[in-house]
């Protein structure tokens, strides 16, 4: 006869959030994150929100980030959308399926043996339809339609609300002659917020979107010669004396051109590349502090900045101190007080906070063990049972018992029970009796 003590217990324990996922998103787009199991073979995406719950199960192929409270997801080699409780609310029936931008979506779908591009709403009403390639999405209901590549002016705008396309562009100042793209435009570039750029053989113009039946619109001086994308308002320019500067809408240079680099301003504040270092300005082209950096920084939240200097990334402040003390082999910029890194020595993707600590959940587990050394690192424990383990042969009995005063006394009955059995066996086989 063999016995083996055991414990079941019940563990509570800190852990990081994506301990059971992997992660396919740089943070949490409306709440919530795109992430993978781990414990399933096949590719199976799903989303967590920020305390580590698997709030819409991992059982799509593939998945978008959540954008105007919808997020594309693939089942069975078709794409469709689901709302943020998981329900489908545009069916999987597309080949292909972009996010949606400003409510609406492109998406394409075979008619009569033939690819047809749709515009689809919240609901997946289909708006629009065209054989042709939409390539962009603006705000107040415009589409841009990308017609045959072989003509001179291959580009369209639709206007959603009239189900029209847009013939004219009307001068801001109102003086010089309408645009006309009735025939279409050569050159197309979205520049963020309620802006694009088109080109025409009359030149560039800066398009404003300012309601759903207003387009105004704006030639590029002669000077600039490329335009990159807007934030509040301002636009990073390259300039005739290849220096970037920003101006507005207009054209109107707001901070003149004296920068290598330009990048886009975030919170009121943009970082340039200034005599080989790179600084940072605010709105007025004034430097925020005195503090040159080596190495390019990202603006995040919080007045952070995220640094790399060849090897590691780190959160630094506007003197440059790494502010956690920590170096890490990827950082992401901060969303609502949460970022995305990946440590450096532990190889480990997780969250951390605005203080750097990681974000965790807790987890309750239960476990049956011999050993303490069995269990996971927890900062909890509570035994429920003890557990006796009888081996007589090849039959196995478990005692247990909520204390060890009760599972000892009901072991010490099983003993006594195998004990009886087998002098009960010796008895009925003759072998006392041959004793005797």
């Amino acid at each position: 006869m063999q016995i083996e003590s055991k414990l079941k217990v019940k563990v509570t324990r800190e852990c990081n959030i994506l301990e059971d996922y992997e992660v396919y998103s740089a943070g949490f787009n409306e709440g919530l994150s795109l992430v993978k199991r781990k414990d399933k073979e096949i590719r199976s995406l799903g989303f967590i929100d920020t305390k580590g719950n698997e709030v819409i199960p991992c059982e799509y192929y593939d998945a978008y980030d959540f954008h105007c409270g919808r997020a594309m997801v693939e089942k069975d080699n078709w794409q469709g959308f689901i709302n943020k409780k998981g329900e489908i609310v545009v069916p999987c029936v597309y080949h292909e399926a972009t996010k949606f931008d400003f409510n609406y979506s492109v998406a394409k779908i075979s008619y009569i043996s033939k690819d047809v591009n749709v515009v689809l709403d919240l609901n997946g009403r289909v708006l629009f339809a065209s054989s042709n390639d939409l390539t962009k999405i603006l705000p107040h209901g415009y589409v841009v339609e990308k017609t045959n590549p072989n003509w001179h002016n291959n580009y369209k705008i639709w206007n959603l609300n009239e189900s029209d396309y847009v013939k004219k562009i009307p001068f801001d100042n109102q003086i010089e002659p309408d645009v006309d793209i009735s025939g279409g435009f050569e050159t197309f570039q979205y520049l963020g917020e309620n802006y694009f750029c088109i080109g025409n053989y009359r030149g560039k113009f800066i398009v404003r979107i300012s309601g759903i039946t207003g387009l105004e619109a704006t030639k590029v001086k002669d000077n600039i010669k490329k335009v990159f994308i807007c934030s509040e308002g301002l636009i990073p320019a390259l300039f005739s004396n290849g220096k970037m500067g920003y101006i507005n809408w207009r054209g109107e240079t707001i901070i003149p051109p004296k920068f290598d680099i330009a990048q886009d301003f975030k919170n009121g504040k943009a970082v340039v590349r200034y005599k080989k270092h790179y600084r940072v300005i605010d709105k007025n082209g004034v430097f925020c502090h005195k503090t040159k950096f080596k190495n390019s920084v990202t603006i995040t939240e919080n007045d952070l900045y995220i640094t790399y200097d060849g090897k590691d990334y780190y959160y630094v402040d506007e003197n440059n101190n790494n502010v956690f003390g920590k170096k890490f082999s990827v950082a992401h910029p901060f969303q609502n007080g949460i970022a995305l890194v990946l440590s450096k020595d532990e190889d480990e993707w997780y969250f951390i906070d605005t203080n750097g600590n990681k974000v965790t959940k807790t987890v309750t587990s239960e476990y049956e063990i011999s050993s303490i050394d069995e269990l996971p690192e927890y900062s909890s424990i509570e035994i429920l049972e003890y557990i006796y383990e009888v081996r007589n042969g090849e039959e196995v009995t478990y005692v247990r018992g909520e204390t060890m005063e009760d599972c000892e006394k009901k072991l010490k009955d099983v003993i006594n029970k195998i004990n009886m059995d087998k002098l009960s066996e010796f008895v009925t086989s003759g072998y006392v009796k041959k004793m005797e």
